[in-house]
C-alpha cells in the first residue's frame, strides 16, 4: 500500500484480494499506482481498412 494509490486495507481487500480472480484495465492499473502509464496501439486508418 505504501507505493500506490490504494490507501486502505479494506480498499486493497475489495479491490485485489477478492475470492476470485481479478483482473484490472490498465487504467484501473494506473489509479491505483499498479502501473505508471498506459501505452495504446496506434492503428492508422490504412490498417483499419484491411481488405
Amino acid at each position: 500500500m505504501h507505493y500506490t494509490g490504494i490507501e486502505s486495507i479494506e480498499e486493497l481487500q475489495q479491490v485485489l484480494l477478492r475470492d476470485v480472480d481479478t483482473w484490472l484495465t490498465a487504467d484501473e492499473a494506473v489509479k491505483y499506482g499498479i502501473g505508471d502509464i498506459v501505452e495504446g496501439r496506434r492503428i492508422c486508418a490504412e490498417a483499419a481498412h484491411v481488405r
